[in-house]
């Protein structure tokens, strides 16, 4: 027996309360599973962001590199839009 690792590892992808398992290898960057499971979703994968334990993940990492386990959970979330400042000017309370 070998005490390589397996070369594929299970992972789980979570979106609003669903689902989906994806099998990968070790060595491939997750970009092919963040496409798949957009693709199932039926969404741009640029609308996503995807984090493991609350870190962001980019899509040329590989499940390797991030010492990813079977099962791991991925979470994927809505990419947010704006959060900068208003070009409005601010008015202070003071001045009400």
């Amino acid at each position: 027996m070998s005490d390589e690792p397996n070369p594929k590892i299970q992972l789980k992808i979570t979106f609003e309360g669903q689902s989906m398992n994806f099998s990968t290898k070790r060595e491939k960057p997750l970009v092919k599973v963040f496409n798949a499971f957009s693709e199932r979703l039926n969404m741009d994968n640029n609308a996503l962001r995807f984090l493991l334990n609350e870190v962001r993940l980019r899509p040329e990492q590989t499940p390797a590199e991030l010492d990813m386990e079977d099962g791991d959970e991925i979470d994927a979330l809505l990419m947010q839009q704006g959060g900068g400042l208003s070009s409005s000017p601010l008015i202070s309370v003071s001045q009400l």
